[in-house]
C-alpha cells in the first residue's frame, strides 16, 4: 500500500505512525523499486521494475515529529499538542519547564522558549487525549516523545494543559489606552515588547494594526499629546505597500539610528476604542507623526 513501507520506516525508527507523506508520480518507464522491507536502517528484499505507475516517495513524517501550538493566535505560541493515531492531543504540565518547552520550539523551527504556561495559564484548556505527562527532558531531544515521560495511568484534565511562547513569536498589542484597542504599538520578538518608530508612521499602517487586533479601523493616529516614549526595547521601523495585508508582510528593520532619529512611539486609536485616559493636568500639544520623507535604508539593519 503507498503507506506500507513509510509505516515500517517509522516504526522501526520508534517514530510512531506516519502522520503525513509526500510523493508525486514517476515518468513513463521508470525502473522502479517494489515488494521491499525496512530492516537495519536500509531498504531490503527489494524487486527491480520498469513500469508507466511508480510513485516517487519524497518525504515521510512520523508522527513522533508532529506537533504544534493551539489558542496563542501565532504558530509559535500556544497550548502544546502531539499528534498519534489519527488524533490530536494534549501534553500535562506537571514538571513542565524551560526544557520542555525548548524542545518543542526546536522542532517547530520557532527557536527557544521565552516562556510557558501551566495550570491556568495564557492559553485556553485543548480537548482529546492527553498524552504525556511528568516530562523529564534535557532540551536536547528532537521531540518530546523522546523524553521520559508517564504516558499511562495520568491524573491530568485540560485544565493542565501544558503551553509555551517561543521566541520567534510575532506579536502585535497595544498599550496605554483604555481598552487594549487604543494605546503605543507594540511588537513581540524573542520575549520582549518593542515599539514602532513614528518615522513614516502612516494612515494604512495605523489601519492595518487595528484591523490585525479585531478593532475596526483607524480613528486616530497621530498628534499624541504628550508623545508616546518608546520602550527600553527594540525600535522597529515598517515599510508596508498596498498590497501587504498586515505588518508581517512588510519590510522591517530593527534598531536604525537613522531611520528612528528623533522618533517617539506609534500609537493608534482604533473605531471600537474608548480611548486614551484623560490626562490630569494640561500638557502642551506635541504631533508625534513625522512626515515621511525618502530615506536611505541601511540593509545591516534589516530583519
Amino acid at each position: 500500500s503507498r503507506e506500507g513501507l513509510p509505516l515500517q520506516i517509522c516504526h522501526s525508527l520508534g517514530c510512531g505512525g506516519v502522520y503525513s507523506l509526500n510523493d508525486s508520480p514517476a515518468p513513463p518507464n521508470t525502473t522502479c523499486r517494489k515488494e521491499c522491507s525496512y530492516q537495519d536502517h536500509q531498504l531490503q528484499n527489494c524487486t527491480d521494475i520498469v513500469a508507466s505507475n511508480c510513485t516517487i516517495l519524497s518525504e515521510v513524517v512520523c508522527g513522533h515529529q508532529a506537533v504544534r501550538l493551539g489558542g496563542g493566535g501565532d504558530r509559535c505560541a500556544g497550548r502544546v499538542e502531539l499528534w498519534r493515531g489519527g488524533e490530536w492531543g494534549t501534553v500535562c504540565d506537571d514538571q513542565w519547564d524551560r526544557r520542555e518547552a525548548d524542545v518543542v520550539c526546536g522542532q517547530l523551527g520557532c527557536g527557544y522558549a521565552v516562556g510557558g504556561s501551566a495550570q491556568g495559564g495564557a492559553f485556553p484548556q485543548g480537548r482529546g487525549p492527553i498524552y504525556l505527562d511528568e516530562l523529564n527532558c534535557t532540551g536536547a531531544e528532537s521531540n518530546l516523545w523522546a523524553c521520559p515521560s508517564l504516558r499511562e495511568g495520568h491524573d491530568c484534565g485540560h485544565k493542565e494543559d501544558a503551553g509555551v511562547v517561543c521566541s520567534e513569536m510575532q506579536a502585535v498589542r497595544l498599550s496605554g489606552g483604555l481598552d487594549r484597542c487604543s494605546g503605543k504599538v507594540e511588537i513581540h520578538r524573542n520575549g520582549t515588547w518593542g515599539t514602532i518608530c513614528d518615522n513614516c508612521w502612516e494612515i494604512d499602517m495605523a489601519s492595518m494594526v487595528c484591523r490585525m487586533l479585531g478593532c475596526g479601523e483607524q480613528e486616530k493616529y497621530s498628534q499624541f499629546s504628550p508623545p508616546f516614549a518608546h520602550n527600553n526595547e527594540t525600535l522597529w521601523y515598517y515599510i508596508c505597500l498596498p498590497p501587504h495585508k498586515d505588518l508581517w508582510q512588510c519590510r522591517k528593520y530593527f534598531n536604525n539610528e537613522h531611520l528612528c532619529k528623533d522618533s517617539h512611539a506609534a500609537a493608534v486609536i482604533c473605531k471600537d476604542s474608548l480611548g486614551l485616559p484623560t490626562p490630569s493636568t494640561p500638557i502642551p500639544t506635541w504631533t508625534s507623526a513625522t512626515p515621511c520623507k525618502p530615506m536611505p535604508l541601511n540593509p545591516a539593519s534589516r530583519k
